[in-house]
Parts: C-alpha cells; structure tokens; sequence
C-alpha cells in the first residue's frame, strides 16, 4: 500500500486493514509428555523373557535356539 493511500484512509478503515493484515503468530507445537498407561494382562508376573533369546515366554521357551542346525 502506497503511503497517500494511507494518508487519505479514515482512521476506522485503517484499523480494519491493520486488522486484516496483521501478521499473526504461528503456533509452536509443544510436545505433550504423558505417562503410558501400564496394562495389566492375565498372566500378570507369569510371562518373562526368555534368558537365550529374548523371546517372551510363560514357563518354557518353545524357540529352538540353533537346535535345528546340530547334527
């Protein structure tokens, strides 16, 4: 806009177009911290990992750890 332009514009048509054409601030997304839930299943204690392979398992892992490949 042209400063006669300006000069010439009431002072109600300037707060408009000020108004208009203010820059507005853009949010800034905060990054909302939550604790997750801890759901507790059935077998709640029973189920752990296994200690060869890391699989979870009740009370035997059926994971034959390399078994497969002996002779």
């Amino acid at each position: 806009m042209r400063s006669e332009d300006w000069s010439r514009m009431s002072w109600h048509a300037r707060q408009r177009f000020m108004k208009r054409y203010r820059p507005r601030p853009v949010p800034v997304a905060t990054p909302v911290v939550e604790p997750v839930p801890v759901r507790r299943g059935l077998n709640d204690g029973i189920v752990r990992r296994c200690g060869d392979c890391g699989a979870w398992m009740i009370d035997v892992c059926n994971t034959d750890h390399g078994r497969r490949y002996e002779p």
